[in-house]
């Protein structure tokens, strides 16, 4: 299994999608990524 991130951009169109609660405080970055701790579950069957 593999996972790819990408850095969140402020010029990009899809940002006006997301709930503004969301979105990153850019301040004077072009770029943003931020990956806290993740949940990492399991399908067991």
């Amino acid at each position: 299994m593999y996972f790819h991130f990408l850095p969140m951009f402020k010029d990009v169109p899809y940002l006006g999608y997301l709930n503004k609660d969301v979105l990153p405080d850019f301040g004077d970055k072009k770029s943003f990524l931020e990956i806290k701790k993740p949940l990492i579950s399991l399908n067991t069957r």
